[in-house]
């Protein structure tokens, strides 16, 4: 139905368990469909091989611009094959990856994406488990990526020498209008450097 329908420009399957054989259906879709614009598959504890199939969707669909997968318990290996998705595609703006399993590992393969990425505008890693070392892998990406304005790092147990070395690269990145850093680890002093 989806294959050809052209009106149906936002769909949202929050919290339905569902299965790999309904994803593969939805990404089979995606390679055709030339009008969704927006698809929440967020709460759906998504199987490895789900990761998979939206990749393959994402690397040809040239209509989605907004993808929700926050909470659906993707893991680094996942996060990888995302990555490459994200690398080639051209029209998405804004991924949601929040609340998932993807820690320094996995971050690494989406900021070498991001490193060649010209569309995505937002992302959320938000509480996933990134710490300093993915801070690192954000810095690089930030001080090359001219597309990312709003990324969202809330929750991802970055401490003091992650969040200088983002600060770091903010120097030479004049994209960015927004950066969510609440909730992580770092004390008084970095806040109030922060602040300058």
């Amino acid at each position: 139905m989806l294959k050809i329908n052209n009106t149906i420009k936002h769909l949202d399957l929050l919290g339905n368990a569902i299965e790999v054989n309904a994803i593969e259906i939805i990404s089979n879709m995606l390679k055709s469909n030339k009008t969704l614009k927006v698809l929440n598959l967020e709460c759906n504890y998504l199987k490895p091989e789900a990761a998979e199939y939206t990749s393959e969707a994402l690397k040809v669909n040239s209509t989605l611009e907004e993808l929700n997968l926050n909470n659906n318990v993707i893991k680094n290996p996942d996060a990888i094959v995302i990555s490459k998705a994200i690398a080639v595609n051209k029209t998405l703006k804004c991924l949601d990856l929040e609340c998932n399993h993807i820690n320094y590992a996995g971050v690494k393969f989406i900021c070498e994406a991001l490193k060649i990425n010209k569309t995505l505008k937002e992302l959320s890693l938000a509480a996933n488990r990134l710490g300093n070392e993915g801070a690192t892998s954000i810095a690089e990406m930030l001080k090359k990526n001219r597309a990312l304005e709003k990324p969202n790092l809330e929750c991802t147990l970055i401490e003091d020498t992650g969040i200088r070395t983002i600060d770091e690269a903010l120097s030479t990145n004049l994209i960015l209008v927004k950066l969510d850093l609440e909730w992580n680890m770092f004390g008084m002093n970095t806040k109030v450097h922060l602040k300058k």
